[in-house]
């Protein structure tokens, strides 16, 4: 048997096996709880039955998305498809961290859209993504919302897996989002792209030190986000930073966090969470959901 050193190439994007798909569809049923109306989801995704746990807010459907294949790997497509019909509410979250492995040949592509009706509610709270080294993610996110509607939408990204010494040695993440409202007026348009090889994260003027980055995008009815605004406040220490911002038209509220741990993060990213959803439905988020 002759060995070959020739690489084998990533498996072809267009393979059923590489395109994970998701389309969730939430309404309100004649009780006036909001379900999860229509669930279509290809592996590797996995989509958690629709739970109501939480106290406090006893019709808002909490789903969990997870996946059965591990990490993103090379060649994958994953597409998220998210609509919340007129005045239904969800909480979606990650079951885990997401996982970028390592890419020789290709990248990984994620696409997102999402949907929000009038009067509809959404908090949109993942786990951080995790890049590994060599790791290659491009992302696009496009959220359509009415002028009624109210969105937390939460993104974060680490460093790497610093329990394998690595630090910012992934490829890049590319990353764009459009949030515009049902009349096509764009309310939002941002991109990031971070090549370490290019322009370490950690120098002056980017991260600044800081190992990980979230950023949250709270939108909801002008007179909501001036009060949300005035409540949110900058932060600079050795620990955490933050900044806020006042979006166009007084549609939304743009926070930047910079943290040196994920726990710092994420309990950082609840607590906005909690500051916005009191704001908008008078109800704090529960300090610890039951299996966090």
């Amino acid at each position: 048997m002759i060995a070959s050193n020739t690489q084998p190439m990533a498996l072809n994007g267009n393979i059923a096996a590489k395109k994970g798909f998701l389309q969730m569809d939430f309404e309100v049923d004649s009780d006036g709880c909001s379900i999860l109306r229509h669930l279509y989801r290809r592996a590797p995704i996995v989509v958690q039955q629709a739970l109501y746990f939480d106290e406090q807010m006893p019709t808002l459907p909490c789903v969990y998305i997870l996946s059965s294949g591990g990490p993103y790997v090379d060649g994958d497509r994953y597409e998220h498809h998210i609509s919340l019909a007129k005045g239904a509410m969800a909480h979606i979250s990650t079951g885990a961290s997401t996982k970028v492995a390592t890419m020789e040949h290709d990248q990984c592509r994620l696409t997102q859209t999402f949907r929000l009706a009038e009067g509809s509610y959404l908090e949109w709270l993942p786990e951080p993504t995790i890049p590994h080294s060599g790791a290659r993610l491009t992302a696009h996110t496009d959220i359509e919302i009415a002028p009624t509607a109210a969105l937390f939408y939460a993104e974060s990204y680490t460093c790497g897996r610093l329990h394998h010494g690595e630090r910012f040695v992934y490829d890049w993440i590319d990353s764009s989002l459009v949030v515009s409202t049902p009349r096509h007026e764009c309310l939002l348009r941002e991109a990031m792209k971070v090549v370490p090889l290019w322009l370490s994260p950690e120098r002056l003027g980017v991260l600044g030190g800081y190992r990980h980055y979230g950023s949250v995008l709270m939108f909801a009815p002008a007179e909501v986000s001036r009060r949300l605004y005035a409540e949110l406040t900058p932060i600079l220490t050795p620990t955490l930073a933050q900044s806020v911002a006042l979006l166009r038209n007084d549609a939304g509220v743009a926070v930047r966090v910079l943290t040196h741990t994920t726990d710092t993060l994420r309990s950082h990213t609840h607590s906005l969470c909690s500051t916005f959803r009191l704001l908008v439905k008078g109800k704090p988020l529960p300090e610890r959901f039951p299996w966090r």
